[in-house]
């Protein structure tokens, strides 16, 4: 499952600064080891460069491709657009969880906002959750079975089954 990063940007994401701010992010999550393929309004072509996508995109009314026409339509709504960032590990897997915490602690160009989502994400942000939730509500018992297990946690979702070092996860994710 791909993660789902919602960009949003100051002004139309259609804007040229904007396009030239997403392709640059864009490449560079591309860049990372741990990602097969970005798909996003500019990554429909290797060999469009970032100049050529501002002008695809300079009256996006009048978009003359139908896949860029199709795509631009399903991946943007004003100032925002998705991009899907398909990785090459399982959604459950450490690298997948370490990409969603690389691409949420990257400083975003262009003065965007980013939001990260998906499958990784959410198994990443239940765990994080549970975690929390177990400490707030001080179950002493819960903690006394952390101890018993050297801190270790079992998680359980719909989608996953992980074993969890508590001090790793309070490490990578509290800090």
């Amino acid at each position: 499952a791909p993660i789902m990063v919602v960009v949003q940007s100051r002004g139309s994401i259609l804007a040229p600064d904007n396009l030239a701010a997403l392709y640059d992010l864009t490449h560079q999550l591309a860049q990372d080891s741990r990602v097969e393929r970005v798909e996003s309004i500019v990554d429909l072509d290797s060999r469009i460069t970032r100049e050529q996508y501002q002008l695809l995109y300079a009256d996006p009314d009048r978009v003359a491709d139908p896949y860029a026409h199709a795509t631009l339509a399903a991946l943007v709504r004003g100032d925002t657009t998705l991009v899907r960032v398909v990785g090459k590990y399982p959604m459950i897997s450490a690298e997948s969880q370490d990409l969603v915490r690389s691409i949420r602690r990257g400083a975003p160009p262009g003065g965007f906002t980013v939001l990260v989502g998906g499958g990784s994400a959410a198994i990443l942000d239940h765990v994080a959750n549970r975690v929390i939730g177990v400490a707030d509500v001080g179950d002493l018992d819960a903690a006394e079975h952390l101890l018993d297990h050297h801190l270790e946690v079992l998680t359980r979702d719909r989608c996953a089954l992980e074993l969890v070092d508590l001090r790793s996860f309070c490490d990578d994710v509290l800090l």
